[in-house]
C-alpha cells in the first residue's frame, strides 16, 4: 500500500482523508489474495504462512497509517481514526487469528516432533550414560568385594547379553574408556592391598604355628625337666627304707611322649638311672657302715673300759701291789671274755676313723698298732695265770682286729706304693704276724 502525505487535516473529514481512500478496496483484495489456507503439508504449511504474513503486513500498515494519523490530526482526529481504524481491524484481525491458530496448531505440532526427537537423543545418550554408569557400578562392586581367593585381574565387560565396548557407546566412547582407566587402577590397587594383606596374614600365621610349635616343644621339655628334677630331688631326699618303693615306683611310671625330645628323655632317665644306683649303692654302703659303725663304737667303749683295767693294772705293778686272783679280776674288775671284748671294739672304732679318712686316728692309729702290741704282751703278763685257752682266744680276737684295720687301710683311695697308708699297712702286718708266732709258740 503506497503510503499518501496528508495536508489540512483539520478541514477533512475523517473518511475524505486520502489515507483512507481506497483502504477497503485494498483491504478486500489482500483478503481476496490471500484467502483461509488449511495446513495439511509443508506447502500449503508455507501458502499458509504466506497469506498470514500479507495479511500481517496490512494490518501492521494499517496500524502504521494509524498511528501516523494519531499524531497527525491528535486530538480532533484520535477518536474517528481509532474508531475507523478499528472497523478495519474487526475485519481483518479474525482472519489473522484464525490463520495464526492455524499456523500455530501446525508449528505446535513441529515443536513437538522436535522436542521428541531432542527426547528420543537424549534418552540415547542418556542410556549411553546409563550403561557407562552400570559398567563402572557394576566393575566397582566386583572389585570392592574382592578376596584373595577370588582375584581376578580383568574387568568385566558384560552384564546378562550386554557387551560393554568403546563402539557401542559412540561418541561417548571417551567417557567410557576414561571409566576403564579408573576400574583398572582400582583392580590393580585392591590387588595389591589384597596381596599385602594376604602376606600379613601369612606371615601372622607363620608366627602363630611358630610360637605354637615352641609352645608345644616347650611343653615337652617342661615335662622332661620336671619328670627329671621331681626324681632327682626324691632320689637326693631317699632314704635307705624308701629304696624298694621308689625303685618300684620309678620303674612302673609310664614313659612320656617327647616326640622328638625322645632321645633327650631316654638319656635325662638313664641319668636317673644311674643316680638311683648310685643313691642306692651308697644308702646301701651308708647303712653297712652304720651298722659297723655302731659295732665300733660299742667295741671303742669296751676297748676304753679294757685301757683302764690295763693302766690299774700297771699302777699296780708299779706300786708292788700283789696281783689279783683269778676271782678278784674277775670280781674286782671284768672278767677275760669282758677284756677281750673291749679291745676288739677299741681296734674296730680305730679302723672304722681310718676309712673314713680322719688323720689324726690314723696318727692315733699309727703309734696304737705298737702299744698294741705292748699292750698284748702286758696283757699276757697280767693275764698269766688265766686259763691258757682264753688267752689265745683274746690274741686271735686281737689279731683279727688289725687284719681288719690293715684291711680298711688298704681299700683307702690314698693307700698307694710309697704312701703313708702303705707304711701304716706294713707296720699292721708285722703286729700281725708277731702274734701270729706268738700264738703258733703258745698252742
Amino acid at each position: 500500500m503506497a503510503k499518501q502525505e496528508i495536508s489540512k487535516i483539520e478541514n477533512f473529514n475523517v473518511n475524505a482523508l486520502e489515507e483512507i481512500k481506497g483502504k477497503e478496496k485494498l483491504i478486500e483484495s489482500v483478503i481476496k489474495e490471500n484467502p483461509f489456507v488449511k495446513i495439511v503439508d509443508n506447502k500449503t504449511y508455507e501458502e499458509g504462512k504466506k497469506s498470514r504474513t500479507a495479511l500481517r503486513t496490512c494490518r501492521t500498515d494499517l496500524e502504521k497509517e494509524e498511528k501516523a494519523l494519531h499524531n497527525a490530526v491528535k486530538k480532533v482526529l484520535t477518536e474517528p481514526i481509532k474508531n475507523i481504524y478499528g472497523t478495519f481491524k474487526e475485519k481483518v484481525t479474525p482472519l489473522e487469528d484464525k490463520q495464526q491458530e492455524e499456523v500455530k496448531a501446525w508449528e505446535d505440532v513441529k515443536e513437538q516432533e522436535r522436542q521428541e526427537k531432542l527426547r528420543i537423543e537424549e534418552a540415547r545418550k542418556q542410556k549411553h550414560r546409563d550403561n557407562i554408569e552400570l559398567f563402572f557400578n557394576l566393575n566397582k562392586i566386583i572389585i570392592e568385594d574382592l578376596t584373595f581367593e577370588t582375584i581376578r585381574h580383568e574387568l568385566v565387560f558384560s552384564n546378562d547379553d550386554q557387551e560393554f565396548t568403546s563402539e557401542s557407546f559412540e561418541e561417548f566412547a571417551d567417557v567410557f574408556e576414561a571409566k576403564v582407566e579408573v576400574l583398572t587402577t582400582m583392580l590393580k590397587d585392591k590387588i595389591n592391598t589384597l596381596q599385602e594383606k594376604e602376606n600379613i596374614r601369612l606371615e601372622n600365621e607363620r608366627l602363630e604355628n611358630e610360637r605354637k610349635e615352641n609352645e608345644r616343644k616347650q611343653k615337652i621339655k617342661t615335662s622332661i625337666d620336671y619328670f627329671y628334677t621331681t626324681w632327682q630331688d626324691m632320689f637326693a631326699d631317699m632314704r635307705f627304707e624308701d629304696i624298694q618303693e621308689l625303685t618300684e615306683k620309678f620303674n612302673s611310671e609310664n614313659a612320656l611322649d617327647c616326640a622328638e625330645f625322645q632321645e633327650d628323655y631316654a638319656q635325662k632317665r638313664a641319668n636317673l638311672v644311674r643316680m638311683l644306683e648310685a643313691k642306692t649303692n651308697f644308702l646301701t654302703q651308708a647303712e653297712k657302715q652304720r651298722i659297723q659303725q655302731e659295732k665300733l663304737d660299742q667295741e671303742k667303749a669296751e676297748l676304753e673300759q679294757l685301757n683302764r683295767d690295763l693302766e690299774a693294772k700297771q699302777k699296780r705293778l708299779e706300786e708292788n701291789i700283789p696281783e689279783p686272783t683269778l676271782k678278784g679280776i674277775i670280781t674286782e674288775e671284768q672278767n677275760i671274755s669282758e677284756v677281750k671284748e673291749n679291745l676288739h671294739k677299741e681296734l674296730e672304732v680305730v679302723a672304722a676313723e681310718v676309712v673314713s679318712g680322719n688323720t689324726e686316728e690314723v696318727i692315733i692309729f699309727k703309734n696304737g698298732v705298737t702299744e698294741v702290741s705292748e699292750e698284748v704282751a702286758e696283757v699276757m703278763n697280767t693275764f698269766n695265770e688265766v686259763d691258757e685257752i682264753s688267752l689265745i682266744d683274746l690274741l686271735l680276737k686281737a689279731k683279727s682286729t688289725i687284719c681288719s684295720l690293715k684291711l680298711s687301710m688298704l681299700a683307702h683311695p690314698d693307700c698307694t706304693e710309697g704312701s703313708e697308708f702303705d707304711d701304716y699297712t706294713s707296720l699292721a702286718q708285722e703286729t700281725e704276724d708277731e702274734l701270729e708266732n706268738y700264738i703258733k709258740n703258745n698252742s
